[in-house]
């Protein structure tokens, strides 16, 4: 059954099915709705998967829901997957995506035109020659256009810019011949940018950044200065890749090891980085493997997390009503008994209505939020929650996932509303189409958070002048950090449709349905 895309049903992909509802309301404003049921956290017994023969490190979650994983693993579901692997919704090995890689991964990045970046330490690809980087297809097979420079060295994180350009920060000295030290940026055909030739990094390695809003970008490794500058640990760099000397950090201290180090980056939607890592003081200040800092690199100090996890912890996912997510190898947080993953406040205290009571039988070194809110959780455990679960398991969360698209101001103005345990973004951005299939940027949208009547926040894009007499569709989507050390890429997109009358506009909800 094949159809417009109107009210009727659609099929889009084998197994899956589109349902469109049209709901009358009473006002001229459209609004696409979605609230997740809340439930107490617990696992999610309709997904069981096996990872089998190593570790999960990343995990990036596409448009469609399906999951992306990566690591060094042999096996998913009993079935033969060398380090990388696709899941359906419902944790079914997808058989239409085949990929090998003869090393291990530690990003996965998804680019808008479902294409996948992948990085980490190997050599082939698909058995063809691709030594720390290349891109698949939507289906895992090699992308060829995509040859990238010779990197010496392995590559740990990746980061796709809005302009298709891809930065690469890793354990590197030379890429295609050219020295770059730890950070280097790709054109979008894999060979290098040398328009952008960053500041000298010297220590070992780059083991993650992080792109903000105007361009800039943080990075954070094993390092102690940065264009001859002394920074330990975190730096930001201006679009060129110059050192950006308004932003300054004493960086990550510790004892009595002596080697402190930043393993996870996560930016907010107002600027400010948390950090996490190997640390008992951050900028001089007590702060125990968790910090975050202001848009200039100094502590904030309104973040407070007390004692905080008693060791590290590699990642951490960010929910739209500001609290986060934590998962790693710590067994207390605060003083209190949470093993392997927490959640914190937005001001940094323990959240104590997250409890999992049962908890996972090892380390979590992997974390994604579903749009649903639902918890995606890797690493190296083989229970979670009394259940068996090996590698990998999903959480319920505890409240419900709220986001709101709407459309006002006579087709002008597009606000993306998100609140509760939906994932917050890094970016997002809106685009049209006059038919559901083909799409153009209308643009990027802007956060706001009001607190007055009441506290709503998301993001807008206003100033528009849409179609009117046509039917059209508005696509949002949203970018984000997920997995471990929050080193991959996911988007989460929203359509909302509006006919061409205009008058008592409905709700269309999307629904997945797995045959």
């Amino acid at each position: 059954m094949k159809q417009e895309m109107k009210n009727d049903a659609w099929l889009k992909s084998p197994g899956q099915l589109i349902v469109w509802l049209s709901l009358v309301l009473l006002t001229p404003l459209l609004v696409l709705a979605c609230l997740a049921t809340a439930r107490a956290q617990s696992v999610d017994g309709g997904f069981n998967v096996e990872v089998d023969g190593g570790g999960l490190n990343p995990i990036a979650l596409q448009p469609d829901g399906k999951i992306l994983i990566g690591g060094w693993f042999t096996t998913v579901n009993g079935v033969a997957r060398t380090g990388i692997a696709r899941l359906n919704a419902n944790g079914a090995l997808d058989n239409g995506f085949q990929a090998v890689v003869d090393g291990w991964l530690s990003s996965l990045a998804l680019q808008p035109d479902g294409k996948i970046l992948i990085g980490g330490s190997f050599t082939t690809v698909n058995g063809v020659t691709r030594t720390g980087i290349a891109r698949l297809n939507a289906d895992g097979s090699l992308n060829a256009i995509f040859n990238p420079a010779l990197i010496e060295g392995s590559v740990y994180v990746l980061a796709v810019q809005p302009n298709g350009r891809i930065l690469i920060g890793g354990e590197f000295q030379k890429v295609g011949g050219v020295t770059r030290t730890g950070i280097a940026r790709l054109n979008a055909n894999g060979t290098l940018d040398t328009g952008f030739n960053p500041a000298a990094i010297e220590g070992n390695s780059v083991t993650n950044l992080a792109l903000q809003s105007d361009g800039k970008i943080i990075v954070a490794g094993f390092f102690t200065k940065v264009g001859g500058q002394p920074r330990n640990g975190i730096a930001r760099l201006n679009p060129n890749g110059t050192l950006d000397g308004s932003f300054f950090s004493v960086g990550p201290e510790h004892d009595p090891t002596g080697n402190p180090f930043i393993s996870g980056l996560a930016i907010q939607p107002d600027g400010k980085i948390l950090v996490s890592g190997q640390f008992d003081r951050m900028d001089g200040w007590p702060y125990n493997h968790i910090a975050r800092l202001l848009v200039d690199g100094t502590l904030d100090m309104t973040f407070d997390p007390a004692i905080g996890p008693n060791t590290f912890f590699h990642c951490m996912a960010l929910q739209a009503d500001g609290k986060i997510l934590i998962g790693g190898f710590f067994t207390t947080v605060q003083n209190e008994p949470r093993q392997y993953i927490a959640r914190l406040l937005s001001s940094g205290f323990l959240d104590s209505t997250f409890d999992l009571g049962a908890w996972p039988n090892d380390a979590v070194s992997s974390l994604a939020l579903q749009p649903d809110g639902k918890i995606l959780l890797g690493g190296h455990f083989t229970e979670v929650g009394g259940q068996p679960r090996k590698g990998i398991a999903r959480l319920h969360n505890t409240s419900a996932a709220e986001q709101h698209l709407s459309l006002s101001g006579g087709r002008s103005t597009l606000a993306w509303t998100r609140d509760g345990t939906s994932p917050e973004f890094q970016r997002v951005t809106f685009e049209l189409s006059t038919d559901g299939l083909s799409w153009s940027s209308l643009g990027q949208g802007t956060y706001f958070f009001y607190t007055m009547p009441s506290l709503v926040r998301g993001w807008s894009l206003g100033g528009l002048s849409l179609p009117k007499g046509q039917d059209i569709f508005i696509r949002a989507r949203g970018f984000y950090a997920t997995g471990s050390a929050n080193r991959s890429g996911s988007i989460v997109e929203t359509i909302l449709y509006r006919d061409r009358g205009g008058a008592n506009p409905g709700v269309l909800m999307l629904l997945l349905l797995d045959e």
